[in-house]
């Protein structure tokens, strides 16, 4: 459950973007930031998350909140590959809820193929341990 509304300070700091809904929801700006802060949490020491971490945690964390139900809320939001992933993650920087290294770039979420999984209805996480 998100613990983030579309009244909060952080969702009026996303409103300011001036394509917001264009293509992609609130909800899917709400989303990421929960799945950082997720992603964050796993560390024993907090650092710099390459684009290919942050893609394994996010998958993670869309399946805990949504189950196999992820894909078609990621749908509902116009996610449809990993480079939206990284778009919405670089709107955030925009806004400044978030950072980047500086050698971090847009082209660093573009076709990372082995997470394409979390784009389709079916797939399985043996490794998970449901809350």
């Amino acid at each position: 459950m998100s613990r983030l509304t579309p009244n909060s300070a952080i969702a009026i700091q996303i409103s300011k973007l001036p394509h917001l809904d264009q293509p992609y929801a609130l909800e899917a700006y709400i989303f990421m930031l929960e799945a950082v802060d997720y992603a964050l949490k796993k560390l024993a020491k907090p650092r710099h998350l390459t684009a290919v971490e942050l893609l394994r945690d996010i998958r993670e964390y869309a399946y805990r909140q949504f189950g196999p139900m992820s894909a078609l809320v990621l749908e509902k939001w116009q996610i449809q590959d990993t480079l939206d992933f990284g778009r919405i993650i670089f709107d955030l920087i925009e806004v400044e809820l978030l950072r980047k290294h500086e050698k971090d770039s847009l082209e660093d979420f573009k076709d990372i193929r082995e997470y394409d999984d979390i784009f389709q209805c079916r797939y399985e996480f043996d490794d998970i341990d449901y809350v």
